[in-house]
């Protein structure tokens, strides 16, 4: 894997500058910054990540997710609250053509602390993200990609 074979989407620690923004930049990694993850802009997203990840010379690709991506009014239960980003819907939204791509080899969500979900409405909301996630989309009548293809 080259680092050209990798999206990194949603990201909104810009105000730190101990994150490495210059090394990333120079890396040759696809950063589509958090508001890539608007809901007007999730079809543009999953298509250029789709055009990134599962090209034709490439055998599959693994989708990984911190939950912290996700807008912390929403989802309180991680260590990394930073304002702003997709509520649980919109991120189901944009994963759902990545997830059931038939290229798609996995999904990890990880960063989910339970101690801070007492109530559980975070797990609720994790459980109901992966379903979005990975539901077929009923139009189709075998697996595509975002693009049409077979």
């Amino acid at each position: 894997m080259q680092s050209s074979d990798v999206a990194l989407v949603g990201r909104r620690d810009f105000e730190q500058p101990s994150y490495g923004h210059a090394t990333l930049a120079r890396s040759g990694i696809l950063d589509l910054p958090g508001e890539a993850l608007d809901p007007s802009a999730i079809p543009a997203t999953a298509n250029a990540v789709l055009d990134r990840v599962a090209r034709p010379d490439l055998g599959g690709f693994w989708i990984h997710v911190d939950c912290d991506v996700l807008n912390p009014d929403v989802m309180p239960a991680t260590g990394a609250l930073e304002p702003g980003g997709p509520t649980g819907e919109e991120l189901g939204t944009f994963l759902n053509p990545l997830a059931t791509h038939p290229k798609a080899l996995g999904l990890a969500l990880t960063l989910y602390d339970p101690s801070l979900d007492t109530e559980g409405a975070s797990a609720r909301l994790l459980v109901e993200l992966l379903a979005a996630a990975t539901r077929p989309d009923p139009r189709l009548s075998g697996p595509t990609d975002l693009h049409g293809t077979p």
